[in-house]
């Protein structure tokens, strides 16, 4: 018998992205390596699907349209909170990044680095407006 994944409303998926961007924040406050990111801008993107479509990407930005296409089916496959300099280039010294897995089966480890990796420039494309 399979159990079905609870239903997470829009506003939920939008407090969790708020909560895992100021996880990163706090990181970056608290470890003396990360003394240079703090006060540095932070984002969020969440990374959707539904059915066999394509990934969504979502940041700040685009709250409105994630939380249309949450209430539409979308399920979230995973956030990412980030602390970064505006413009740079994802080393491991220049930025700071909270992951969150969703309940549901995780996507094979390289698709994840790279979904993590697109994650990562879409928050970071939202620090620059």
């Amino acid at each position: 018998m399979a159990v079905a994944a609870p239903v997470i409303s829009a506003e939920e998926v939008v407090v969790n992205a708020e909560r895992i961007r100021r996880r990163a924040q706090e990181i970056a406050e608290q470890y003396p390596q990360c003394t240079e990111l703090a006060g540095q801008p932070s984002g969020w993107c969440v990374v959707s699907q539904k059915g066999w479509w394509p990934y969504a990407f979502h940041n700040m930005v685009d709250e409105d349209i994630l939380r249309e296409r949450i209430n539409d089916g979308h399920r979230v496959i995973i956030t990412v909170g980030l602390v970064a300099k505006p413009g740079c280039k994802f080393s491991p010294t220049d930025h700071v990044a909270v992951v969150a897995g969703a309940n549901s089966e995780p996507p094979l480890d390289r698709k994840l680095t790279r979904l993590i990796r697109r994650a990562k420039h879409r928050a970071a494309s939202a620090l620059l407006r």
